[in-house]
Protein backbone atom coordinates (compact mmCIF):
# COMPACT_ATOMS: atom_id res chain seq x y z
CA UNK A 1 0.00 0.00 0.00
CA UNK A 2 2.77 2.37 0.75
CA UNK A 3 3.80 1.91 -3.09
CA UNK A 4 0.65 2.69 -4.30
CA UNK A 5 0.47 5.90 -1.50
CA UNK A 6 4.32 6.78 -2.93
CA UNK A 7 3.00 6.80 -7.26
CA UNK A 8 -0.21 8.45 -6.10
CA UNK A 9 1.47 11.42 -4.78
CA UNK A 10 3.64 11.63 -7.91
CA UNK A 11 0.39 11.75 -10.14
CA UNK A 12 -1.22 14.21 -7.68
CA UNK A 13 1.34 17.19 -7.50
CA UNK A 14 1.86 16.50 -11.72
CA UNK A 15 2.18 20.49 -12.35
CA UNK A 16 -0.83 20.47 -15.04
CA UNK A 17 -3.99 19.62 -15.42
CA UNK A 18 -5.71 17.84 -17.74
CA UNK A 19 -8.85 19.39 -19.46
CA UNK A 20 -11.12 16.02 -18.10
CA UNK A 21 -10.69 16.26 -14.20
CA UNK A 22 -13.21 18.02 -12.11
CA UNK A 23 -13.68 21.16 -13.26
CA UNK A 24 -13.75 24.09 -10.23
CA UNK A 25 -16.38 27.36 -10.20
CA UNK A 26 -14.45 29.97 -11.60
CA UNK A 27 -15.78 33.65 -10.65
CA UNK A 28 -16.66 35.74 -13.11
CA UNK A 29 -14.11 38.60 -12.73
CA UNK A 30 -10.72 36.31 -12.68
CA UNK A 31 -8.53 36.99 -15.09
CA UNK A 32 -7.34 34.17 -17.74
CA UNK A 33 -3.65 33.83 -16.21
CA UNK A 34 -5.21 33.37 -12.49
CA UNK A 35 -7.45 30.86 -13.56
CA UNK A 36 -4.58 28.48 -14.83
CA UNK A 37 -2.78 28.97 -11.62
CA UNK A 38 -5.86 28.50 -9.48
CA UNK A 39 -6.90 25.24 -11.81
CA UNK A 40 -3.61 23.58 -10.75
CA UNK A 41 -3.62 24.44 -7.60
CA UNK A 42 -7.43 22.92 -7.43
CA UNK A 43 -6.48 19.51 -9.59
CA UNK A 44 -4.58 18.92 -6.82
CA UNK A 45 -6.81 19.00 -4.16
CA UNK A 46 -9.38 17.27 -6.84
CA UNK A 47 -6.82 14.26 -7.09
CA UNK A 48 -6.26 13.91 -3.29
CA UNK A 49 -9.93 13.58 -3.13
CA UNK A 50 -9.89 11.10 -5.81
CA UNK A 51 -7.78 8.60 -4.12
CA UNK A 52 -9.65 9.08 -0.50
CA UNK A 53 -10.25 5.67 -0.57
CA UNK A 54 -6.19 4.30 -0.66
CA UNK A 55 -5.62 6.95 1.97
CA UNK A 56 -8.40 5.84 4.17
CA UNK A 57 -7.61 2.11 3.90
CA UNK A 58 -3.73 3.46 4.70
CA UNK A 59 -5.19 4.99 8.18
CA UNK A 60 -7.37 1.95 8.68
CA UNK A 61 -4.23 -0.14 8.24
CA UNK A 62 -2.32 1.98 10.55
CA UNK A 63 -4.45 0.62 13.50
CA UNK A 64 -3.82 -2.98 12.36
CA UNK A 65 -0.26 -2.38 11.62
CA UNK A 66 -0.08 -0.79 15.72
CA UNK A 67 -1.35 -4.04 17.25
CA UNK A 68 1.13 -6.13 15.21
CA UNK A 69 4.43 -4.31 15.22
CA UNK A 70 2.92 -1.72 18.12
CA UNK A 71 2.69 1.80 18.38
CA UNK A 72 6.51 3.21 17.66
CA UNK A 73 6.51 1.25 14.48
CA UNK A 74 3.33 3.02 13.50
CA UNK A 75 5.21 6.61 12.68
CA UNK A 76 5.35 5.94 8.44
CA UNK A 77 1.54 6.19 8.75
CA UNK A 78 1.43 9.03 10.54
CA UNK A 79 4.04 10.96 8.15
CA UNK A 80 2.33 9.98 5.02
CA UNK A 81 -1.05 11.53 6.61
CA UNK A 82 1.03 14.62 7.60
CA UNK A 83 2.51 14.73 4.14
CA UNK A 84 -1.03 14.53 2.52
CA UNK A 85 -2.64 17.44 4.95
CA UNK A 86 0.95 19.57 3.82
CA UNK A 87 -0.35 19.26 0.14
CA UNK A 88 -3.96 19.86 1.26
CA UNK A 89 -3.01 23.13 3.19
CA UNK A 90 -0.32 24.15 0.77
CA UNK A 91 -3.27 23.95 -2.04
CA UNK A 92 -5.35 26.29 -0.08
CA UNK A 93 -2.44 28.70 1.19
CA UNK A 94 -1.29 28.86 -2.62
CA UNK A 95 -4.87 29.93 -3.89
CA UNK A 96 -5.22 32.50 -0.95
CA UNK A 97 -1.66 33.87 -2.46
CA UNK A 98 -2.71 33.98 -5.96
CA UNK A 99 -5.83 35.91 -4.46
CA UNK A 100 -3.83 38.68 -2.54
CA UNK A 101 -1.23 38.85 -5.96
CA UNK A 102 -4.61 40.19 -7.57
CA UNK A 103 -5.03 42.88 -5.34
CA UNK A 104 -1.68 44.42 -5.01
CA UNK A 105 -0.54 47.89 -6.08
CA UNK A 106 2.32 48.63 -8.25
CA UNK A 107 4.24 50.03 -5.55
CA UNK A 108 3.33 46.90 -2.93
CA UNK A 109 6.33 44.66 -2.09
CA UNK A 110 6.13 41.30 -3.64
CA UNK A 111 9.04 39.53 -3.17
CA UNK A 112 7.47 37.68 -0.06
CA UNK A 113 4.88 36.80 -2.01
CA UNK A 114 6.94 35.35 -4.44
CA UNK A 115 8.74 33.48 -1.44
CA UNK A 116 5.69 32.31 -0.16
CA UNK A 117 4.91 31.28 -3.71
CA UNK A 118 8.05 29.40 -4.46
CA UNK A 119 7.86 27.42 -1.01
CA UNK A 120 4.32 26.47 -1.88
CA UNK A 121 5.20 25.60 -5.51
CA UNK A 122 7.73 23.46 -3.88
CA UNK A 123 5.04 21.06 -1.67
CA UNK A 124 2.82 21.32 -4.80
CA UNK A 125 4.13 20.04 -7.62
CA UNK A 126 6.77 17.26 -8.21
CA UNK A 127 9.94 18.17 -9.17
CA UNK A 128 12.63 15.45 -10.46
CA UNK A 129 15.62 15.37 -9.27
CA UNK A 130 17.29 15.67 -6.05
CA UNK A 131 15.68 19.41 -5.34
CA UNK A 132 12.41 17.92 -4.73
CA UNK A 133 12.16 17.57 -0.79
CA UNK A 134 8.62 16.20 -0.59
CA UNK A 135 9.25 13.30 -2.92
CA UNK A 136 12.51 12.54 -0.81
CA UNK A 137 10.16 12.91 2.36
CA UNK A 138 7.64 10.37 0.79
CA UNK A 139 10.62 7.97 -0.65
CA UNK A 140 12.10 7.86 3.17
CA UNK A 141 8.63 6.67 4.69
CA UNK A 142 8.58 4.07 2.23
CA UNK A 143 12.04 2.81 3.16
CA UNK A 144 10.74 3.16 7.09
CA UNK A 145 8.18 0.77 6.41
CA UNK A 146 10.02 -1.76 4.41
CA UNK A 147 12.81 -1.81 7.22
CA UNK A 148 10.17 -2.61 9.75
CA UNK A 149 8.34 -4.94 7.67
CA UNK A 150 11.71 -6.83 6.76
CA UNK A 151 13.24 -6.95 10.20
CA UNK A 152 9.87 -8.24 11.36
CA UNK A 153 10.18 -11.40 8.50
CA UNK A 154 14.10 -11.97 9.49
CA UNK A 155 12.94 -11.99 13.69
CA UNK A 156 9.91 -14.59 12.76
CA UNK A 157 11.77 -16.65 9.98
CA UNK A 158 14.88 -16.42 12.50
CA UNK A 159 12.33 -17.59 15.15
CA UNK A 160 10.48 -20.41 13.32
CA UNK A 161 14.09 -21.74 12.67
CA UNK A 162 15.23 -22.01 16.02
CA UNK A 163 11.61 -23.77 16.65
CA UNK A 164 12.31 -26.09 14.07
CA UNK A 165 15.33 -27.25 15.27
CA UNK A 166 14.47 -27.67 18.89
CA UNK A 167 11.48 -29.67 17.64
CA UNK A 168 13.37 -32.16 15.46
CA UNK A 169 14.57 -35.07 17.12
CA UNK A 170 18.07 -36.10 16.87
CA UNK A 171 18.69 -39.29 14.56
CA UNK A 172 19.55 -42.15 16.19
CA UNK A 173 23.07 -43.62 16.21
CA UNK A 174 23.67 -47.01 14.37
Amino acid sequence: MFYEVQATFISVRAPFRFDEEKPRSVPPEEKPNEKIARDVAYATRSRLEDHSELFARLHATRFRFMAVFGKAQSEPFVEIHNLKMSLIVASHIYTEQLNKASTLGPEEDIKPLFEEHARLFKILYCITGDSDDFSKRVDAEVEKIEQICNDAIQTNYTSFDRLMDTLTLPKKKR
